[in-house]
C-alpha cells in the first residue's frame, strides 16, 4: 500500500469571502447545499478523502477588557487588554457519488 503525497491548498481567501458574506458573524458551510469545490476552486485530490482545517481567531470585545488598577506596566501605565479567542476546527471532506 502506498500513501498519498502529502499536500494542501491555501484556501484562506475563499473562506474569508464567505465569512465576509455572512456580514463577519460566521462562516456557513452548508453539507447539503455547499459545493467546496465550485467555493475553492478545485478538488486537490480527487478520489481521496481530505481534511479542511480552520484556525481562527476573534477580537475581544470591550466587554472583556481586563483592567487593574494594580497591575501597571514597567512605564507606569495601566495595562489594559481585550483578550481575543482562539480556534481551529477540522472537517472531514469526502468526494460525492460524481467524484466531487
Amino acid at each position: 500500500v502506498s500513501e498519498a503525497p502529502v499536500s494542501f491548498e491555501d484556501v484562506r481567501a475563499q473562506l474569508q469571502r464567505c465569512v465576509e458574506a455572512e456580514r463577519g458573524v460566521r462562516l456557513l458551510l452548508r453539507r447539503d447545499s455547499t459545493d467546496l469545490n465550485a467555493l475553492l476552486g478545485r478538488n486537490p485530490c480527487p478520489g481521496l478523502p481530505k481534511n479542511l482545517r480552520v484556525e481562527y481567531t476573534i477580537a475581544g470585545h470591550d466587554s472583556e477588557k481586563l483592567t487593574s488598577s494594580e497591575v501597571v506596566t514597567g512605564s507606569g501605565y495601566q495595562r489594559n487588554f481585550i483578550t481575543s479567542k482562539k480556534a481551529v476546527v477540522f472537517v472531514e471532506v469526502e468526494d460525492d457519488e460524481y467524484g466531487r
